[in-house]
């Protein structure tokens, strides 16, 4: 379950967030913060399907989610308290790190949040994309920001852009990760526009917007009763949007925003034969140091799926999962990737996760991955894999009409090497 308390509102102007493209290409850009009246009935239909020692993840994410106030949390956390019974609750936060004292450091910590922060290692490529609204660089301030939650015994990871300026400096990185104590750390791969056919809209969007329709609506569904479904997949990076307060932008204004935007997107894109570069360097050193204690998220996923038949990796095998992405007015999305209007579905003010799980719209996006190309249903790694997550093909697997996988020369020497 992943929450956006604060939408799409940010408090940076990150130069490579895809996020601010979806946004702004919505009818309603950003929601604003989610009102505290409305969190004890989202709660109640969160609870509704589960059952007693069921776990509940709750991740919270933006935009900037600590936008929302450390009052807000305390409220939700409280709410949550007394609605769970005998449900186990667990928490984490991605967070550019601004907002963060020690009272919030206090917080997280007694609550036991998993907190990722946003960090992308090396301080001239932070500096060059992760800077304020008014454009000051952040690298200090996220440092300061760090040093806090180790001093209050938050547990917390770093989660780096994995930008193509990042992905050519491995050996950097590397350095980086040691010099800086760094004991966990997920690279995300920086997105361009959705390709044409990373959505699906053509045949699904009619789907979409009746099932969206009817359930935040009536609240209700005909359909038949499933085993319900839960997944909290920690590929979570820091989003941003510099949202209008208007829900109808100046239409020129606004396609010249997203023009721009793409373009700064195409730039930072990772591709994938540099994604294989990087990867496959940095496996090479983390395993010449020795320390297997120091985790590396696609390094602890990829041994998870290949040795222990554990999907860690979203998308793994070719097949979406349901991430329950709930924004600050309670609707919901599939997938924090795919938060347009066409993919919203429900409402968790009126739907049960259930009845969200069972509509047509959640339905056609789990079944609805585009096939991938010949030379990936041959590969030998097709099975475990299945071309991966249908955004991020173009990132770290392949990207037509180029023939190379950026993940499969990666296992190449990642399932050479390692020693079982």
């Amino acid at each position: 379950m992943m929450i956006k308390p604060a939408s799409s509102l940010c408090n940076m102007n990150c130069s490579y967030c895809f996020y601010h493209e979806t946004a702004q290409g919505r009818a309603v850009p950003s929601y604003g913060i989610m009102p505290q009246g409305s969190i004890p009935g989202i709660l109640a239909n969160m609870f509704k399907d589960l059952d007693p020692g069921d776990e509940l993840n709750i991740a919270f994410q933006g935009g900037e989610p600590t936008l929302a106030g450390l009052d807000w949390f305390q409220y939700v956390t409280g709410e949550a308290e007394k609605l769970r019974g005998e449900v186990k609750v667990n928490y984490a936060l991605q967070t550019n790190g601004l907002l963060i004292d020690r009272a919030w450091g206090d917080f997280l910590a007694e609550h036991r949040f998993l907190t990722g922060l946003s960090l992308d290692l090396l301080r001239g490529i932070h500096d060059t994309h992760r800077r304020t609204s008014a454009g000051v660089p952040t690298w200090k301030r996220v440092i300061m920001t760090r040093d806090i939650l180790e001093e209050a015994g938050t547990e917390y990871n770093i989660l780096s852009v994995l930008t193509n300026g990042l992905a050519a400096e491995p050996d950097k990185a590397w350095r980086a990760i040691l010099s800086l104590g760094i004991r966990y750390i997920q690279f995300i791969p920086c997105l361009g526009p959705p390709g044409p056919n990373q959505s699906n809209q053509s045949n699904q969007q009619q789907i979409w917007s009746n099932q969206s329709d009817r359930l935040d609506q009536s609240g209700q569904s005909n359909q038949s009763n499933q085993s319900n479904h839960q997944q909290i997949w920690s590929n979570q990076s820091d989003r941003l949007d510099q949202s209008s307060q208007s829900n109808q932008p100046n239409q020129s204004n606004h396609q010249q925003i997203r023009s721009n935007q793409s373009d700064r997107l195409d730039h930072s894109a990772l591709r994938p034969a540099r994604f294989a570069r990087f990867y496959t360097r940095l496996f090479q050193l983390w395993r010449a140091h020795g320390d297997p204690a120091l985790s590396i998220k696609l390094f602890d996923d990829t041994a998870a799926l290949f040795f222990d038949g554990i999907p860690g990796i979203c998308g793994a095998g070719g097949r979406c999962h349901l991430q329950y992405v709930v924004e600050a007015d309670g609707g919901v999305y599939p997938c924090d990737f795919f938060m347009d209007d066409q993919h919203r579905t429900g409402n968790l003010n009126a739907n049960s996760l259930r009845e969200i799980f069972n509509s047509p719209g959640v339905q056609a996006f789990l079944h609805g991955a585009p096939e991938p190309p010949a030379y990936c249903q041959k590969c030998p790694y097709f099975g475990p894999c299945g071309g991966g997550c249908k955004r991020l093909r173009g990132s770290m697997y392949y990207q037509d009409p180029s023939p190379i996988c950026g993940y499969r020369e990666f296992l190449e020497e990642f399932l050479k090497i390692t020693d079982r």
